[in-house]
């Protein structure tokens, strides 16, 4: 009869230390699961910040290029219409001139005949 309680209290025993083994790996389970749920979430927000640096800079990139192009074309319109102001006024001045020679030619003719 004592081996039987023997026996019972030695099954008791380990029932009770298998139970808390369990246990341990479970809330390690858990332990791990989280910690691995917090490295994800971190790496999520980093790679969030990341995203919104890199897209923050191509924003103030496109931004300095757009301005850039409008002074470029700011400029070349500017230079441009000077140049043609420049031409018209030098054929203005050369038609001017073709004209005058041709009605002083002409007057001198009708002077000489």
């Amino acid at each position: 009869a004592q081996v039987r309680l023997i026996v019972r209290i030695q099954n008791c025993v380990r029932m009770f230390l298998a139970h808390e083994s369990a246990e341990r790996r479970r809330r390690q389970a858990k332990v791990e699961e989280m910690r691995v749920r917090l490295v994800v979430q971190i790496q999520t927000r980093i790679r969030m910040f990341l995203a919104q640096a890199s897209a923050a800079r191509r924003r103030r990139q496109s931004k300095i290029e757009d301005h850039a192009a409008i002074q470029i074309q700011r400029i070349f319109r500017g230079w441009w219409l000077r140049f043609e102001q420049f031409v018209r006024g030098r054929c203005t001045r050369l038609i001017q001139s073709v004209v005058r020679a041709f009605v002083r030619r002409q007057r001198y003719l009708h002077l000489v005949q």
